[in-house]
């Protein structure tokens, strides 16, 4: 098999890996055929190192790595004691790919560090390879920075030597562990730098397929970082190039179909991966073909519950791995079997593939290949009831993961360690598999000890990349007994299990653990309490709400202590976007009773979210500005102002058409409204064209107290980011039109609290772990103690006279939450007000924040009393005019 159609066999790469290989592109060169050895260098080695070294590559050629292997094992000690550093420099390097091939990593590492050290007395070309050499190692045993040290000091040497191939390689490798670390940007920008190289050079006969490497990994790029639409689209462009070999084009029909998954429709994605094993088996390519098997075996199960199908397949393609030795490739079909034959309810049979799975983790060192074995096992380990044997499996699986997060995995990248990570994977959420077990052995032997188990698995499993960014750790149950919560307080967890829930209840000096089954009529309430406003008529609203009252939370509530005013909900997955404001009173029968009778609300991820806000608020900071507002941006064409007219095609224009926007003029009444309540404090308006992204970001960096943001927001989970927010273009950056969450993500956010009064701003695309990436938690990732924000859509006529209601009793000096409440609770007994109207409203963060102090003598109080004092000054005036004039009547 020729360089190229090698490179294809491992451009396919694993489920898990998701990335490109190209290594006998890479190390070709090193090969002992390229290698020319005169009579005088053979004989200069002993008898012994000779025939091992040549044996070795005879086998290599004959496609025998076992045997190769070993007998460059053989050489590699008599080459040492010869003392002949070019030599040893190939047979390690040799030996190292070739344990790469065969799983053995560690020998791999092993070898390419053998051979740096002897290729540091041969040229600088040598050093380069071996350092390449070096860093794939690295790379399969999840050391990345190591690997990108390597693949970076490779470069200089490359750069030095003005070799541009190499170079092209080098920038692909680097690309693909920033791909595997989630550093997306910095990946990109190496795929470009090797892209720009390629097309400087497009007479080289290297660039094309170099070119085609470095497109390929930036459609991998692209695809995990989210941009889907754009990765089918370069992946297609890569697919339709002529002179492509019958592996490329086998390989870039493995990328489609798993895009096709991403996109939706598995249908053609089996397709796509039918039509490229086909290919990779008439090529003879047996580790591609068992590759693309594998897709197509873990399709059939995962998204059309065709297990026996699916099992047949994986089964096939478990021999293949198992017959050409490919151990990465083994350990995976071993998993998915075994996840398979869970699906079958064959928990022996699924057993014994993952204990084998975790045998070869650990022979190859693959973290995630032991994790996903570990936290499988206690799956099976909890369905035959042996609880404390999960335990301790999950047990060790936890301290791997958290492992991971400290070394391996950037902060953004985290949550896909225990969530959904992989093109098919239904990874076991190990955590919530934890709270499971540790909520049944508390029924079994009830202790809070139990209770702070799983709260604190809970704190490790959420919104952890949030938590980071935040400058927090996930907290025990007594530190935020005793450093979170206030008396007046409930905290209720809710965590999803496999066919319900399970509802943590948290005060200061007491914690209590409740099951929630699910039902059908529990399931259809929740579908029917987060539609669209306009699909929900107002009885519709009200059975749904009352079902999940009656079934979720009257339960929690009756176990929660007495003289509480405060409720923190910490929500995930199907109850994330709950209008909350519209449960109704938990214990109080009577007809339009809400729970913001009895509690203020307020909603977070976690409990640990909460404890870091509050303790960075323990150091308010002066802010400049009172309140700064942003209303009714300039949109294209159906604005009023004609002067700005984007090209076709711009960001806005499109996001304009598709979601049908249009201008929000009582939403600059409404900014107007508020600030002139505002006396003696500064307040600054944008609005109309001045309501720009750039003069945001001035405004968040200069600091607030209010940040008041009344526009449009959009939310689709089929796009890049999801949501944002749409602000007018700058008219010297058409580009800048919009405010993406990756944007609010890297503001410097100084502001206390930011009002959102725009359409479902609570909604994102929902990341199981980190729970939703809304505008919301975004801002209050950026710096924002507190987001007011909306679960569906907010009517622009009515809102001026919510906001202005709401924000009279936050100057008043109440908390955020209060005034939310009281401004609720006004509204629901206002004629003309439907509970769509004000029951969209969350808060999102801490909700006790006072944004201002009250005043003395509250204006409205003031003028009452001088009102009062006025009539009754009048009063008395006219009484003692009229006795006067009864006097004077009564002398004579």
């Amino acid at each position: 098999m020729d360089p190229e159609e090698q490179a294809a066999r491992w451009t396919s790469g694993s489920l898990v890996h998701r990335n490109v290989f190209w290594i006998w592109v890479l190390i070709a060169p090193l090969l002992p055929g390229q290698v020319a050895f005169s009579q005088e260098e053979k004989d200069s080695l002993t008898d012994r190192a000779s025939r091992a070294f040549f044996e070795a590559h005879a086998h290599l050629q004959a496609g025998d790595l076992p045997a190769a292997f070993a007998r460059y094992q053989e050489a590699v000690p008599l080459l040492e004691e010869v003392g002949d550093s070019e030599y040893l420099f190939h047979c390690c390097s040799n030996a190292s790919v070739v344990a790469t091939n065969l799983g053995k990593y560690q020998d791999a590492l092993d070898l390419a560090a053998r051979a740096v050290t002897a290729s540091k007395s041969l040229s600088k070309d040598s050093q380069a390879k071996a350092l390449t050499n070096h860093g794939l190692a690295c790379r399969y045993l999840g050391h990345h920075q190591k690997a990108l040290d390597s693949y970076k000091a490779s470069l200089n040497l490359n750069q030095e030597l003005g070799d541009f191939m190499s170079i092209a390689r080098n920038y692909s490798n680097i690309a693909v562990i920033h791909l595997l670390t989630g550093k997306y940007a910095a990946g990109m920008e190496a795929c470009q730098a090797a892209i720009q190289l390629c097309m400087k050079n497009t007479s080289a006969p290297w660039s094309a397929p170099n070119r085609r490497l470095a497109l390929t990994n930036l459609a991998s790029i692209l695809e995990m970082s989210g941009q889907t639409e754009e990765a089918f689209k370069l992946s297609e462009e890569l697919l339709a190039e002529e002179n492509l070999t019958k592996g490329e084009e086998a390989h870039f029909r493995t990328n489609i179909g798993r895009i096709h998954l991403k996109l939706g429709d598995p249908q053609k994605a089996l397709e796509a991966f039918s039509i490229a094993a086909e290919s990779f088996q008439s090529l003879q390519d047996i580790g591609s073909f068992s590759n693309a098997l594998q897709h197509t075996g873990v399709t059939h199960c995962n998204r059309f519950s065709d297990h026996e199908t699916a099992q047949s397949i994986l089964s096939q393609a478990l021999e293949l791995s198992t017959k050409i030795e490919d151990r990465n490739e083994r350990l995976y079909d071993l998993l998915f079997l075994g996840r398979c034959k869970l699906h079958t309810e064959d928990v022996p049979g699924a057993e014994t593939h993952f204990s084998e799975a975790l045998s070869l983790a650990n022979e190859i060192e693959s973290s995630e290949g032991r994790w996903i074995s570990l936290s499988s096992l206690a799956e099976c380990a909890v369905r035959k009831g042996e609880l404390d044997q999960a335990r301790q499996l999950i047990s060790d699986c936890i301290s791997q993961l958290e492992d991971l997060r400290e070394t391996h995995v950037p902060s953004e990248y985290r949550a896909s360690y225990f969530g959904e990570a992989g093109f098919f994977w239904d990874k076991v959420d190990v955590y919530a598999l934890a709270i499971e077990v540790a909520l049944d052995r508390f029924r079994d032997s009830p202790s809070v000890d139990q209770i702070a188990r799983a709260f604190g698995l809970f704190e490790k499993a959420r919104a952890r990349a949030l938590l980071a960014r935040l400058g927090g750790s996930p907290l025990t149950l007594d530190e935020v007994q005793s450093r979170v919560l206030s008396p007046e307080e409930i905290l209720i967890q809710l965590i999803p299990r496999n066919r319900g829930w399970i509802g943590l209840v948290i005060t200061t000096n007491s914690a209590s653990a409740h099951t929630i089954p699910s039902t059908p009529a529990l399931e259809e309430a929740i579908t029917r309490a987060q539609g669209p406003p306009d699909q929900l008529t107002p009885s519709s609203q009200r059975i749904a709400m009352k079902t999940l009252g009656t079934q979720v939370f009257d339960p929690l509530f009756t176990a929660a202590p007495s003289g509480k005013q405060s409720l923190i909900l910490a929500l995930d997955n199907q109850l994330a976007n709950l209008p909350v404001a519209l449960l109704p009173n938990p214990g109080n029968s009577r007809p339009n009773s809400t729970i913001l009778e009895s509690f203020r609300l307020s909603q977070v991820p976690s409990a640990s979210i909460l404890g870091a806000i509050r303790k960075r608020n323990q150091k308010p900071e002066t802010r400049p500005v009172a309140f700064s507002a942003f209303a009714n941006p300039v949109l294209p064409k159906t604005a009023q102002d004609q002067s700005y007219r984007p090209s076709v095609g711009s960001p806005l224009e499109l996001l304009v058409q598709k979601f049908r926007l249009r201008p929000l003029p009582n939403s600059e009444d409404e900014v107007r409204r508020i600030a002139g309540q505002m006396d003696n404090l500064e307040t600054r308006l944008y609005v109309g064209a001045s309501a720009t992204p750039a003069r945001l970001r001035i405004a968040a960096q200069e600091g607030a107290k209010v940040l008041h943001l009344a526009s449009h927001s959009v939310f689709d989970s089929t796009l890049k980011d999801a949501c944002a927010l749409i602000l007018s273009p700058d008219l010297d950056d058409q580009a800048s039109d919009a405010l993406w969450v990756r944007d609010i993500r890297e503001l410097e956010c100084n502001v206390d609290f930011v009002a959102l009064s725009a359409c479902r701003s609570a909604l994102g695309r929902s990341v199981r772990g980190e729970g939703a990436s809304s505008l919301a938690q975004t801002f209050v990732g950026s710096g924002a103690h507190c987001v007011l924000s909306t679960v569906f859509s907010v009517d622009d006529a009515v809102s001026p006279e919510i906001m202005d209601l709401f924000y009279q009793k936050v100057i008043s000096g109440l908390s955020v939450s209060e005034a939310l409440r009281q401004t609720q609770l006004v509204l629901l007994e206002t004629p003309g007000f439907q509970p769509g109207h004000w029951g969209a409203y969350v808060i999102f963060g801490d909700g006790q924040i006072r944004l201002f102090d009250p005043p003395s003598f509250p204006p409205r109080l003031l003028l009452s009393l001088a009102v009062g004092m006025s009539v009754a000054l009048l009063a008395l005036c006219t009484l003692l005019l009229r006795r006067r004039l009864r006097s004077a009547r009564s002398k004579p």
